[in-house]
């Protein structure tokens, strides 16, 4: 616990240890809003996130680190829970999909491949907003907002190093990182978000990388 803001290790990597491993991250919002950085390798994910009696319902975003097996390959099955949910009525608004740029068109065609109509009216319509993070200017930015919009931030030096502006709840940052050998386009995320008192609380997440 981060104050009123909650960070749940969902599971830790580790090659020797397929029954445990888990590589996936939740940060939990003031509002009770989620963030999911990565999905680890299957439906563990969604076993450990009901097991810690999390409302998927109120995921905004997913990040994913890159796009190896045991980080990205839960994605479908986290969209195929929230399809469920929806098409039970749940309320379920936009999640967006945050990935690295050179990894956007491969892990989409995944998604649609696994779950096929993924996007039709009757399962996600249209909710899952794929994003291709390109940090070609150091960073690359999305903004989630109290009213459930969120925004792609084109100018991100002016809002590096300042307060959320008003209405936002949290800030979601990418660059990019070094994954190592074999290399993949890897990025580190940092949430920003306001505790209940109105101060900032800063996240930095990062998978299987070391200093670029």
């Amino acid at each position: 616990m981060l104050g009123d803001i909650r960070v749940t290790f969902v599971g830790t990597g580790s090659t020797g240890d397929l029954a445990r491993r888990c590589g996936a991250t939740l940060v939990t919002m003031a509002d009770g809003s989620h963030v999911l950085v990565d999905t680890g390798g299957g439906n563990e994910t969604l076993i450990a996130l009901e097991t810690a009696q999390v409302d998927l319902t109120r995921i905004r975003a997913i990040v994913l680190t890159h796009q190896h097996l045991d980080h990205a390959a839960g994605l479908p099955f986290v969209l195929f829970a929230l399809a469920i949910a929806a098409v039970r009525g749940k309320p379920v608004g936009d999640v967006h999909v945050c990935v690295p740029a050179a990894a956007r068109v491969g892990l989409r065609a995944m998604c649609d491949t696994l779950f096929p109509g993924v996007n039709n009216p009757w399962w996600l319509a249209g909710r899952a907003v794929w994003h291709g993070c390109d940090p070609s200017d150091y960073l690359w930015r999305l903004e989630l907002r109290d009213d459930g919009t969120a925004e792609v931030v084109a100018d991100v030096a002016s809002r590096v190093g300042h307060e959320l502006g008003e209405g936002v709840v949290a800030s979601i940052e990418t660059m990019a990182v070094s994954h190592g050998a074999p290399p993949v386009a890897t990025q580190a995320v940092r949430i920003e978000t306001r505790r209940a008192d109105g101060s900032a609380c800063r996240i930095v997440i990062s998978g299987d990388t070391g200093p670029n």
